[in-house]
């Protein structure tokens, strides 16, 4: 009976441990586009994976949204997204799991150091909230420029493509 209930428990353990791999894998990033650095050239694609993300230089605001209280995002600055996979333009399209998308300006993330988050006061954005990223502008230190409608559909969340034009 023990022996059963070991395997029962293992079987569960597996489970879990395969649930969280494919939801580790739900968490890339497509950068297409513009691009000159390749993960599949073959594609002219490059994925983030939780592993590039991670190795990136890393960084964090703490703002509110219009649809969080204040809270501190930490993620990758856009620039160092550029940066990582050589992309040129003037403007991406920031695309959504719900197929919601928009342009934004590249020169915006110099101006505010726009990050691309994973983390919201240190956990993980969950798919089912705003992840698996959330593009978040500092907000509240230039609240009169990012309080107007057109500047809070720059931020986007559960973001899983980017394309830089």
């Amino acid at each position: 009976m023990r022996i059963f209930k070991l395997l029962g428990c293992l079987s569960v353990a597996a489970a879990l441990v395969c649930a969280n791999a494919t939801a580790e894998q739900a968490v890339t990033l497509e950068v297409i586009g513009n691009i000159k650095t390749f993960t599949d050239p073959a594609k002219r694609l490059f994925v983030l994976t939780p592993a590039h993300f991670q190795a990136l230089p890393q960084s964090s605001i703490t703002t509110a949204t219009s649809w969080t209280p204040v809270a501190t995002f930490s993620g990758v600055r856009m620039d160092d997204l550029i940066k990582a996979t050589g992309a040129q333009g003037n403007y991406v399209e920031i695309h959504a799991l719900d197929d919601y998308s928009v342009r934004i300006s590249v020169s915006d993330f110099r101006k505010y150091g726009v990050i691309i988050a994973r983390y919201m006061n240190g956990q993980p954005l969950p798919r089912n909230g705003f992840g698996p990223y959330f593009i978040i502008y500092p907000k509240d230190k230039y609240p009169r420029e990012l309080s107007t409608p057109t500047a809070e559909a720059k931020f986007v969340w559960q973001v899983n493509r980017i394309e830089f034009k």
